[in-house]
Order: structure tokens, then C-alpha cells, then sequence
């Protein structure tokens, strides 16, 4: 704190008093007016150097700092903005107290001081004049430096607005209560650099951070972060800005080759020595490691810096920021230029002249408005507040509230839609594609990615999707189910609707056994004209004729059947599928087994004494195929009526199709009724085997034996088979078993008879039967 000159010459002292301050008195802009919006401004880096009190202190006026044009600017014409809308604030004006701190935690405290002094010394909170209190302290200072202002404003109960990232531990309104953002909080970075590093696909990362509090807490906070959006960080280093400990950096450093890209956690001040710092080790090793990228969570325009110090990015191949969204951002030819024409900007708009007032120990810089904002060259005041500025130009305005009502800060949260967006600032150094950064190639839509034991998650083998999954990105974490409807294609990477099947007349298959029936069903109706024909002859009276018409008739329906298995399935032919072969082939069993019986009853009657005689005759027979079709019936109806079939679709069975077919609707009852034809012609094949050895013409026997031996062999193979197949195949196997056993019974009982009577038609007579 400086001391006034009279007071200097009234000391007398043994030895000179030094203390350490800077080259110059504290810089400020003031402007009065009904309330005081507080300003600090980082932006002048000046020298500390002993001041000797030997003699008189230097009061010369600091020069701006580079950045200090458009820092100022900012408040000025947002202040000046408000006071000329008289809607805004009617009868209020604004004035302004900017401040720089030096990037100086001392100088922060004088200027604090100073801003909270509205007297001729700084004694906070006493005035020996009139003048307006500080409505609230705008600031967008590295966090220590808020932290700092926040600890001696709340004691004031002033408030303090931060337009920058602040330290997580300023949002605890227990100890800062006074402490306001008028940016998003520092997280809302966080997923703008995943989304960056991934939309780069930078999967191996060096995670750098300035030796703070802050940086700490940052690999705390977003290390977890980046591992769940399988991100590796190789390693987390923090930097020292102390040149003297800059030797301790090199631990670790030889992991920095595995990596191109490097996420920067720094604040403004602390931004350019650490790069610097970095650029130097990089120089030191082995290999200077050259085009990497470095992506910072700074928030600040870097175009300044890129233009004047080239050099300080010597190894870099481009870097990543982050700014608060505009409405444009201005880039620049030539910085040198806007920054001159910036200059001239604010001496023409605004006039600001140093003042002290004699018996004070401080003077002030105040400034007058020559033109309202409104007259000045739109242009240069959009391009001024394109730069990181606005965010002091927002702030202002988010403060004006304050004086228009006169009460403490909205306090509530940000809506989700009122928070800003950041953009993404890209500095190129070198024409080079971007480097890539990631420990393996990516995997391919169609691909799943598995983690190699022993190594970092990024590190991955790539296997394909399983059967009936598909991945549609790179880098799936795993692959997904298609729909039931749906099916993978060649290359796992979409799934497309499955293809309609059914055993239709178009196929193959279906052509075969559609042609198969069709000619076997005309060979029966040959064979059954012929008999027809000749109705009279002996051989197609012998072993009751009627019997034989009514095995051929159910013979030739049984090859006709076949046709209802053929074709897209309907409810209707589900129906009767199942129900017409059951009781058709019960018919057909059973006339043969009635045509067995009386083979047998027949030889017993020609016994003297046997009463089979009385049996004889066709009630007995009727009776026999009367009795197994009522009972069939009778089953095939409760399956209709309790466990009616129905249409259905299997898109399991089949790889890539929907299988269209009947449902049973019963799996027991379609074995019942199975069964109960299977117990028909076992009984009746043991009654032909046991009077296969009946003599005479008259014997049929013998061909009904062979052929419920074709039959029973068709049926037992047909349920493994049936079994083993699935889709449309099930039906091909039933319909080729109806076929096999129909065929096996017209082969084995009538072409032996059609022979006869076709081609020697001498043996089909009375006397040849009867020798016979």
C-alpha cells in the first residue's frame, strides 16, 4: 500500500524499507452514475520490482495490457447499451469501477480494496464523500483469484458475478453465498470434449493439468468421465508453472510418444507458461514428438496468441477450445491490424483522462461517452464482442436486473434451454491430416468389439455378430437382436425383412409331389374304371367287391388329400389337413381289415360244423369299416371342436424366412388320432399274417400282408422323420408318407388283379378260380 508523499518525508528511519510491488499504480476506469457495476479485468502481466523507500513512490500510469481494449470495450458498451434504452432502466444509470489485478493475488487485494473505498483512502465501507456503493463485482479471473475476491466480498455481503469457468467449490452457497455464474458450470464442457474425441475417433489420450487445486480436482472429476465413454488415459500429468521445478516433469514423459492427442486442463493465466513448459520437454527428448493435438478446456480466444508467439507451438500440430456460443465470431487476417484499429475504436468512442484529487492516495481513470454506441461503426463493435468478451458483455446485462429492482440476485438455476452452448475453436498449425490416437482399428458395422485381457478397454478384438444379431455403428459394445420379422443381412450390419416361405406349387419340391399325387390319383381312377368295367368277372367278385370300390375310393381321396398340404396355408385347409387324413386312411385300413376277416370267415365256413358261415355276408363288413370310422370320427371332432388347428408363422426354424403353416392346435390329439390308424393297421396286418397261408384264389391275404407291411414300415419312419425336420419340410415328409402307404396299398392289392385282367384276361374265370 503506498504511503502519501508527506507522510514519506516525515519518516526518519536507521535502514531502508523495501517492499516488493509493481512499476506502477493500480489501473482503473471509472464512470459514475445511479449504481456501480464492480469490474476485474486479468489482462496486464507487470513487473514487480523493490521499491525503495529512500524515495519518493512512482505514481506513473500502467500501460493496457493487450487484451485490455476489448475487456473494456465490453463494459462500456454494454453500460452504455442499457443507459440509452430508456425501457430498460428509466431514471437509473449505470456506471462502472473496472480494475486490473496484474494476475497478482496482492494486486487483487489492493484492487479489491480499492473498488470497495469510495473515499480518498482504501477503507472498505467508509466514505468521506458522496458517492453510489458497488452494485455487484463482475470478474472472469482464474478460480484462486475468485476464490480470493469471494472470501473478503462475502464478509461485505456484495456480490460477485464470475463470466468464466469457476472452481466447483465457489457453487457451495454456504461459504459464498454472493457467488454467481452468468456461464454454464465447468461440466457443460465436459461432454463437448467427448463428443470431440469421438467424432475424431481419439480413443488414447494424455490427460495434462496445471499443479492447482483445480487440476486435481479436474482428473477427479472427468478421468471417471472418459472411462465410461471408453476413452483410455495413458497418463495424468500435472504440470508445474514454477520454472525451478521443471525438471520434475520428465517423470513419466516416455508415455507421451504412445499418444497423439493431449486433453489441457488450464485457466487463462496459467495456459501459455504451461504450454510452454510442455513445448520445452517435448524439445528435451529423444525424439521430439511433433504434430500432436492438444485440446484445452481454456476459456479463451487464443488468437492473440497464435499470431504472436508461433513459436510456443512448436510441436503442435492443432488445438481444440472451447468458447461460449455467439452469433458469429470474426476471424482475422491480420491480427496486428484489428488490434491497431480496436485501439483507435475505443480512443474515439470513449475519452478517459487520469484524476486525483490532491489530498487523495489514489486517483481514478474516468471516462466520458463521446457518440452514443448506437452512431458507432456496427461493425467494429460486433467484431469486438465476437471475441471471448462477450461473455463480460452477457454479464452485464444479466446484472442490469439488479438495478432495476433494486434487490438481491435471482438466485434460481438455469432452465436446460437457457444454458449457453459452447463452440469449438480449432487453431491449425500444419496442413497434416489430423494424427490419429487409438490402440486399435475400429470395428466395423457388423462387429462387436471384446476386450483383450491385460489391456486398457480401448484395446479390443473385433469379433462378428452372432446369428441373428447385428450391429449397426463402429465400436459396438455389443450387437442386438433383429426382430422376429427380421433377419440379419450377409454383413450383420441391418436387418432386413425375412422372406414369406410356405410349400407352395412354385417350388420344386412342391411341383414333385403335386405331380406324384396327381399320378397316383389317376392311376387309382384307371384302376377303379377298370374294375368298374369289369364289375362281373370273377376275380372283381371275389373277396367282396364293394370292399375293394370303397378302398379305392378312399385311396384316390388319399392321393387327392394331398393337395390340401400344398399352398399357402388358410384356415380352412387347416382345418380339414389334418381331420380328412385321419378319417379317410381310417376307411381304407379299415376295408382291409374287414376284407381280411372275411378271407378268414370265408375258409372256416367251408369247415362242416363251422358256424363262421352265419358271419358271412356284408353287414359284418360294413359293420367293421362302420364302427373305425364312427370312432375316428368321433376323435377327429373333439379336436376340432376343444383344440381347433389354426394358421401360424415359424421364424425360428428357418434362417432368414417365416415359415407359414397349420398348427395342430394339439400336438396329443394329432398323435391320437395318428395312433388310432396305426392300431387299425397293425391289427389288421396281424390278422392277414396269421391267414396269409389260406388256400385259394379267393385269398387275398398274402398281398394284404405285404401291403400292411409297405404301410406300418411308411408310418413308423414317418414320426422320427417328422421329428427331425422343420418348416415346410415337415409338410413334404407327411405328404410324402400319405403318398408312400397310399401307393403301397394300391400297388400290393390291385395291380396284381389289374394284370389279370388286362393282360390275361384267361385266368379271370370261374373254373380257373375255383381249381385254383
Amino acid at each position: 500500500m503506498q504511503l502519501p508523499l508527506a507522510a514519506y518525508k516525515m519518516m526518519k528511519v536507521k535502514c531502508l524499507l523495501t517492499l516488493e510491488r509493481d512499476g506502477a499504480d493500480p489501473w482503473n476506469h471509472y464512470r459514475p452514475g445511479d449504481h456501480l457495476i464492480g469490474g476485474f479485468i486479468s489482462a496486464t502481466f507487470a513487473p514487480f520490482i523493490p521499491c525503495r523507500f529512500s524515495q519518493a513512490p512512482k505514481t506513473d500510469v500502467t500501460m493496457k495490457g493487450s487484451m485490455m481494449y476489448w475487456k473494456l470495450l465490453s463494459f462500456q458498451i454494454a453500460i452504455q447499451e442499457v443507459n440509452h434504452n430508456h425501457l430498460l432502466l428509466p431514471n437509473i444509470t449505470l456506471g462502472y469501477t473496472i480494475h486490473d489485478n496484474y494476475f497478482d493475488p496482492r494486486m487483487t487485494s489492493d484492487v479489491l480494496l480499492d473498488l470497495l473505498s469510495a473515499g480518498e483512502a482504501n477503507i472498505p465501507n467508509y466514505s468521506c464523500r458522496k458517492t453510489k456503493s458497488t452494485l455487484a463485482v463482475l470478474e472472469g479471473m482464474d478460480s484462486e483469484y475468485s476464490t480470493q475476491i469471494a472470501t473478503m466480498l462475502v464478509s461485505l455481503f456484495s456480490f460477485q458475478v464470475s463470466y468464466a469457468f469457476a472452481s466447483p467449490s465457489l457453487s457451495d452457497k454456504t461459504y459464498f453465498p454472493f457467488f454467481y455464474e452468468s456461464v454454464p458450470k465447468e461440466g457443460a464442457q465436459y461432454l463437448g470434449i467427448i463428443t470431440l474425441l469421438q467424432y475424431f475417433k481419439w480413443t488414447l489420450i494424455g490427460l495434462v493439468v496445471a499443479d492447482t487445486n483445480n487440476g486435481e480436482q479436474f482428473i477427479r472429476t472427468f478421468e471417471p468421465v472418459l472411462t465410461q465413454n471408453n476413452i483410455c488415459v495413458v497418463f495424468s500429468q500435472t504440470i508445474s508453472l514454477d520454472p525451478q521445478k521443471m525438471k520434475l516433469n520428465f517423470i513419466g514423459f516416455h508415455q507421451w510418444s504412445q499418444v497423439n492427442v493431449y486433453l489441457y486442463y488450464a485457466k487463462a493465466l496459467s495456459f501459455k507458461e504451461g504450454i510452454y513448459i510442455i513445448q520445452h520437454i517435448l524439445g528435451s527428448l529423444t525424439k521430439p514428438s511433433v504434430g500432436k493435438v492438444w485440446v484445452t478446456t481454456v476459456l479463451w480466444d487464443l488468437t492473440y496468441e497464435m499470431t504472436y508467439s508461433p513459436l510456443t507451438f512448436k510441436y503442435t500440430h492443432s488445438i481444440f477450445s472451447f468458447l461460449i456460443q455467439t452469433e458469429k465470431r470474426t476471424t482475422y487476417d491480420s491480427f496486428e491490424k484489428f488490434y491497431m484499429s480496436i485501439q483507435r475504436f475505443a480512443d474515439n468512442a470513449f475519452l478517459c483522462s487520469y484524476a486525483k484529487h490532491p489530498l487523495a492516495v489514489k486517483g481514478w481513470t474516468r471516462c466520458q461517452e463521446k457518440e452514443n454506441v448506437e452512431m458507432l461503426p456496427q461493425r467494429m463493435v460486433e467484431r469486438t464482442l465476437t471475441l471471448d468478451t462477450y461473455n463480460i458483455y452477457s454479464a452485464v446485462w444479466n446484472v442490469r436486473s439488479m438495478a432495476l429492482h433494486n434487490k438481491r440476485l435471482d438466485t434460481e438455476k438455469l432452465k436446460p434451454w437457457q444454458v449457453h452452448v459452447l463452440d469449438v475453436i480449432s487453431f491449425l498449425l500444419t496442413a497434416q491430416p489430423l494424427p490419429p490416437s487409438r490402440c486399435v482399428e475400429s470395428c466395423p458395422p457388423g462387429f462387436m468389439k471384446v476386450a483383450q485381457e491385460g489391456k486398457p478397454i480401448c484395446c479390443y478384438d473385433c469379433h462378428i455378430c452372432a446369428e441373428g444379431t447385428i450391429s449397426t455403428k463402429e465400436d459396438s459394445e455389443q450387437c442386438i437382436q433383429c426382430p422376429e420379422d427380421q433377419h440379419p443381412n450377409k454383413y450383420r450390419d441391418q436387418c432386413i425383412p425375412k422372406r414369406i416361405n410356405f410349400l407352395s406349387y412354385k417350388d420344386n419340391l412342391g411341383i414333385i409331389l403335386a405331380s406324384l399325387a396327381m399320378f397316383l390319383a389317376l392311376t387309382t381312377g384307371l384302376v377303379l374304371g377298370t374294375f368298374i368295367k369289369f364289375l362281373e368277372t370273377p376275380l372283381v367278385k371275389a373277396n367282396n367287391r364293394n370292399l375293394s370300390f370303397i378302398l379305392l375310393v378312399s385311396l384316390l381321396c388319399s392321393f387327392l388329400i394331398s393337395f390340401l398340404f400344398i399352398g399357402q396355408p388358410t384356415r380352412a385347409t387347416c382345418l380339414l389337413q389334418q381331420t380328412a387324413f385321419s378319417i379317410i386312411f381310417s376307411v381304407a385300413v379299415s376295408s382291409l381289415l374287414a376284407k381280411t376277416i372275411t378271407v378268414v370267415l370265408a375258409f372256416l365256413a367251408t369247415k362242416p360244423g363251422n358256424r363262421a358261415s352265419r358271419w358271412l355276408g356284408k353287414s359284418l363288413a360294413n359293420s367293421i369299416i362302420l364302427c373305425s370310422f364312427t370312432l375316428q370320427v368321433i376323435i377327429c371332432s373333439i379336436w376340432l371342436g376343444v383344440y381347433s388347428p389354426f394358421t401360424s408363422s415359424d421364424k425360428h426354424s428357418q434362417p432368414g424366412e417365416i415359415v407359414l403353416q397349420c398348427n395342430a392346435g394339439s400336438v396329443a390329439m394329432f398323435y391320437v388320432a395318428l395312433g388310432y390308424m396305426g392300431f387299425l393297421a397293425a391289427v389288421c396286418f396281424t390278422v392277414a399274417f396269421l391267414a396269409r397261408n389260406l388256400p385259394g384264389a379267393f385269398n387275398e391275404a398274402k398281398l394284404i400282408t405285404f401291403s400292411m407291411l409297405v404301410f406300418c414300415a411308411v408310418w413308423v419312419s414317418f414320426v422320427p422323420t417328422y421329428l427331425s425336420t422343420k418348416g415346410k419340410y415337415m409338410v413334404a415328409v407327411q405328404i410324402f408318407s400319405i403318398l408312400a402307404s397310399s401307393a403301397g396299398l394300391l400297388g400290393c392289392i390291385f395291380i396284381p388283379k389289374c394284370y389279370i385282367i388286362l393282360l390275361r384276361p384267361h385266368l379271370n374265370t370261374k373254373e380257373h378260380l375255383m381249381i385254383k
